[in-house]
């Protein structure tokens, strides 16, 4: 239906379906040496569309008995 109605394709997107971009400031290789610094044992996945998601758990706090 969507050819029917509008056989051209468009020139541009239209600007509510645009989002600002810029390129990335640090590389994942940069992100996983600064996490491993500030937060041993972490986990760092990549994920869909230069997106990565980080894993921490917190070691268990050891009181003195």
């Amino acid at each position: 239906m969507g050819l029917v109605k509008h056989s051209a394709r468009a020139a541009a997107l239209p600007l509510h379906m645009t989002a600002p971009i810029t390129a990335p400031q640090e590389t994942l290789r940069d992100i996983r040496a600064a996490v491993a610094q500030e937060l041993p044992g972490a986990r760092i996945r990549r994920r869909l569309f230069w997106r990565y998601s980080l894993v921490y758990d917190a070691p268990a706090e050891h009181s003195p008995a």
